[in-house]
């Protein structure tokens, strides 16, 4: 009868064992599952970064393009001032020929000069030598801008 309770015993930790091995089967399968998953979201994770890293090197360029033509239209738009200066000069300096040569014109200038200033209708008239009427029309000309 001794041997009984030593056979059972002996079944009882033959089963466990087999439980046990059934057990870590089970769980070592789990684990494969998810290192298996977690190696199919690695990859999609890389291939994001890849194609994210692309598109970040495409708008660097588009950037680096960008800065160099608006740095092309900065020295255009400068050129293009100073150009735009010099001929304002030179109308200024053709429009003061123009009123010196002619007497009439050189009054009508005066008196509008005059009247930008806010001079009154009395000192324009005098300065100018235009008559009341003319001065009239050119303060309600200015009055309109």
């Amino acid at each position: 009868m001794q041997s009984s309770p030593v056979l059972f015993i002996s079944i009882a930790l033959s089963l466990l064992c087999i439980v046990l091995v059934v057990v870590q089967w089970l769980y070592a399968k789990n684990i494969k599952t998810k290192l298996m998953q977690s190696v199919g979201l690695i990859d999609e994770l890389y291939k994001l970064n890849t194609s994210q890293s692309t598109q970040l090197e495409s708008l660097r360029s588009e950037l680096n393009k960008n800065k160099a033509l608006n740095q092309e239209l900065k020295k255009a738009y400068g050129n293009f001032e100073k150009n735009l200066e010099a001929q304002l000069e030179k109308m200024g300096a053709t429009i003061e020929r123009l009123e010196e040569q002619d007497p009439a014109l050189k009054m009508y200038s005066k008196a509008s000069k005059l009247v930008e200033q806010g001079a009154d209708m009395d000192d324009i008239i005098e300065a100018s030598g235009l008559p009341r009427a003319e001065v009239e029309v050119l303060i309600s000309l200015h009055a309109r801008k």
